[in-house]
């Protein structure tokens, strides 16, 4: 029996839709930020669980991006700064933050923090740093995000492209035995078979051990299955090749997609994935 691809995963896809009008697509994750930290009195609302939760680098430093609090990590600085969520909105794709009181720069106000999705990866930008407060940094508005890579933060800036801090021990070019082609790098995995196309944007890259670990990726939002939702991969390696299984491929949000047990593995070249499946083996695309 092949392995699992996105085709064959269309039809209970197309049932699982037609079951879940709420939810299984919705990101609609807006929570209002805190009365009590804008100097009002009222009750705090809670703060919707960021869907880039995870660990990543950039060219200059480290992120540790958890459901609460966005650390930032810098050589020079003598602590890492802390952002701690008031505001989070996954639908539109920025945070409100409050900076940590031990912060070198602009202790105790309010920044504001964009993010896209783009080609080659997960952009940011800190549109806000020294805001008076969340109104004042909501007000400053979303960056432009049209050309991340070359400005739009700041004005004339280039985004912040974050890389997962764990690395896929395999990156290039594969195929399968149903004839796809998987091109993988540390940013972006991408599925293609035929005429179509997905693409899988990692936020996650969990490095269990030498041979085992998962992927918690975004599904682009041009995927023609489950676009703008939740997949993970789990892999493993037996016999000196790398075998994986798309586990989920459907998940309202990255937490969601981590939820679920890790797929059967103890007859991965018969069964396991997806209840029936074989799991699929990836073999290197010749000079690659």
């Amino acid at each position: 029996m092949l392995p699992p691809t996105i085709f064959q995963l269309t039809t209970t896809a197309i049932f699982a839709a037609s079951l879940c009008f709420v939810g299984c697509g919705s990101d609609s994750t807006d929570a209002s930020p805190s009365d009590t930290m804008n100097g009002g009195g009222g009750e705090s609302a809670p703060v919707a669980a960021i869907n880039i939760l995870g660990d990543y680098a950039d060219e200059s430093g480290t992120h540790g991006i958890t459901d609460t609090s966005w650390e930032q990590g810098y050589a020079g600085n003598s602590l890492p700064a802390l952002y701690e969520f008031v505001k989070v909105s996954n639908e539109e794709k920025f945070a409100i933050a409050k900076n940590g009181v031990d912060n070198e720069y602009s202790a105790g106000l309010f920044s504001r923090f964009d993010w896209t999705w783009h080609d080659d990866g997960l952009y940011y930008c800190q549109s806000a740093y020294d805001a008076a407060d969340i109104g004042a940094a909501e007000a400053v508005g979303r960056a432009d995000d049209s050309k991340p890579a070359e400005s739009g933060c700041g004005g004339a800036f280039p985004w912040t492209r974050l890389s997962p801090a764990g690395q896929l021990p395999f990156q290039g070019e594969y195929t399968d035995a149903a004839t796809g082609l998987h091109g993988i790098d540390g940013h972006i995995w991408t599925q293609t078979y035929g005429e179509s196309t997905g693409r899988f944007t990692f936020t996650q890259v969990v490095i269990t051990d030498d041979s085992t670990g998962h992927v918690i990726s975004r599904n682009d939002d041009d995927n023609e299955f489950s676009a703008g939702l939740w997949s993970r991969m789990d892999w493993r390696v037996q016999d000196g090749g790398y075998w994986y299984c798309q586990t989920v491929y459907d998940a309202a949000t990255a937490s969601a997609a981590a939820e679920p047990a890790r797929a059967d593995e103890s007859d991965i070249e018969n069964t396991g994935c997806g209840g029936e499946f074989p799991w699929s083996l990836l073999t290197q695309v010749e000079g690659d």
